[in-house]
């Protein structure tokens, strides 16, 4: 059958956007996988599935040496064919044969197939769903999991997050309807696409973009999540930050602890009329201090490209006896203040 290379490259790549394809997951070796008129990515908990008519066929290849083949390939017209356990790819100039994995997901794969084209109505997510999730990523717990520390939970109108320090919470002009958990790494995924549409039955939720990319993610079933309204509202007094507060938090960030820029933490201190921003890891620390015009006294810990985010848009944040509240548009940020030192 004879396919484009650059068009089925561009799929391979929308549907391994979680690295899901590095490593075996469930014992399901890295593999992309034909079904009826889909190409699948799959593991117990998470799976993509991408329109692509293929004559039916049914069968799970090698996932990163197809792709590295198909890379290596110049021409854009390709042939590939399918004979009992192996896949035949050919081009003018280069043939490769693929084995065929012996690993059996037509069951697991068509009953999610089956839910999916059982879909009558799906439902509309709001405008700003994926700006949501990207804030709030911000306050969640990315070792500890599973746990609602390291999710975020969708319910009807808002969206919330904590890691038990910080609680993030956006909320949406108009409700779902509906309540559901997203674990922190297949929601930091989720993000690179725009996510129009949503369905949840008992075992999935899923999630279509406008080219009709189906996101399905199992549901997750946790203890109540724990109460967080009245955490927002108190008592306190405004601190304005330095109007250079980026180029502060941009020194200290260069030695920040983190492996990523979603889990870098740097502390900000603020005693005696004084801002003092500090990066620390295991190979030193860096700190840079300025004045700031409050008599207020903080310490709490934050990650600096959120703060760099925020800071063009609201440069007060209200403190209280316990926290600090910065509010953006429909986010709202709280951080728990540090004990002192």
């Amino acid at each position: 059958m004879e396919i484009n290379r650059k068009e089925i490259l561009e799929i391979l790549s929308k549907i391994n956007p979680l690295g899901v394809l590095k490593n075996a997951v469930d014992n399901i070796p890295p593999c992309f996988t034909f079904f009826k008129d889909f190409i699948f990515v799959y593991n117990e908990n998470f799976c993509i599935l991408h329109p692509f008519k293929f004559g039916g066929i049914e069968c799970s290849i090698p996932a990163n040496e197809f792709y590295e083949v198909l890379k290596k390939i110049d021409e854009d017209e390709i042939d590939i064919e399918f004979k009992k356990d192996k896949f035949e790819i050919k081009s003018k100039t280069i043939k490769a044969n693929l084995k065929v994995l012996e690993v059996d997901l037509s069951n697991k794969i068509s009953t999610i197939v089956k839910d999916v084209k059982e879909i009558k109505k799906w439902k509309r997510l709001p405008n700003d769903f994926s700006e949501g999730i990207s804030l709030c990523l911000l306050s969640t717990n990315k070792r500890l999991t599973n746990s609602y520390f390291n999710c975020i939970w969708v319910n009807d109108k808002n969206m919330i997050s904590t890691d038990n320090y910080r609680i993030g919470r956006y909320t949406f002009d108009k409700g779902i309807g509906d309540s559901f958990f997203i674990s922190e790494n297949i929601a930091s995924g989720l993000i690179k696409y725009d996510m129009k549409e949503y369905y949840k039955n008992d075992a999935w939720i899923f999630f279509r973009t406008k080219n009709k990319v189906i996101f399905c993610l199992r549901v997750l079933q946790y203890d109540d999540f724990p109460e967080v309204d009245h955490l927002f509202i108190f008592d306190g007094k405004n601190i304005k930050l330095p109007d250079n507060m980026k180029k502060i938090i941009e020194v200290s960030e260069v030695l920040a602890t983190g492996d990523s820029e979603e889990e870098k933490e740097i502390e900000i201190k603020i005693e005696n009329g004084e801002i003092t921003c500090k990066g620390s890891n295991e190979t030193g620390w860096i700190e840079k201090v300025d004045e700031i015009d409050s008599k207020i006294n903080l310490n709490i810990i934050i990650n600096p490209s959120f703060m760099k985010k925020i800071i063009d848009k609201i440069k007060i944040g209200k403190v209280g006896k316990n926290s600090i509240l910065f509010k953006i548009e429909n986010f709202e940020y709280l951080i728990g203040l540090m004990a002192d030192k």
